[in-house]
């Protein structure tokens, strides 16, 4: 459930956390550091923050071991300082990921995952195609021969059985021990992907 009470943000002076934000539909993950609370700012040496500036929306995800929190922010600004980038951010709503809180549902289903990875400030994509085994609102486990570290950011392509393909950014949740299997927790939801997901899986349960 979101949290809007802003005087509570799981966020501290150094916490470590991913910056997000959409460019053409496609996911942008920038690493950076929390530098000031109030008002909301990260640092980053990754030159990709520029373009922030001319977004309107972000996601910053900070993981700690098992959890993962999801705050949804205003883009303010993004300004150079010297070899580093400063985000402005104001906080609108914040919530932790906790996928054992939906049910979740056996599926055979055929999924892309999507590796987000830059080279020289250049934004390139890895597909690597599996098969969903498990599906829930908040996560699904997938079988897929790829090497992701848990709590990498990916972006997950899946075919519905109703014909339809959802598109969501997820974490990484874990490797172990299911051999060949990942893990992923649902971050953000492309369009309307998260109706069409509980649509699909209220269609399960009936």
């Amino acid at each position: 459930m979101a949290n809007t009470n802003l005087n509570e943000l799981p966020f501290e002076l150094g916490a470590r956390a991913s910056l997000v934000f959409y460019q053409d539909s496609m996911p942008i993950v920038v690493e950076a550091e929390v530098v000031n609370l109030k008002p909301f700012q990260l640092a980053t040496k990754n030159p990709s923050a520029g373009r922030l500036s001319r977004m309107r929306r972000a996601l910053v995800v900070r993981q700690d071991n098992t959890q993962i929190w999801r705050l949804e922010a205003e883009v303010k600004d993004a300004t150079p300082d010297k070899d580093r980038w400063i985000c402005t951010l104001e906080p609108m709503k914040w919530s932790e990921i906790d996928r054992r809180r939906h049910p979740r549902f056996a599926v055979k289903l055929p999924v892309s995952v999507r590796a987000v990875i830059e080279s020289d400030g250049q934004f390139q994509h890895s597909d690597v195609p599996g098969t969903a085994l498990d599906l829930s609102l908040c996560g699904a486990r997938v079988q897929i021969e790829a090497d992701i570290e848990p709590g990498s950011l990916v972006e997950l392509a899946i075919e519905l059985s109703s014909g339809q393909s959802i598109q969501a950014l997820a974490a990484t949740a874990f490797t172990k021990p299911y051999h060949g299997q990942l893990g992923f927790e649902f971050i953000d939801f492309v369009g309307n992907a998260q109706y069409l997901l509980h649509s699909f899986l209220v269609d399960q349960a009936a």
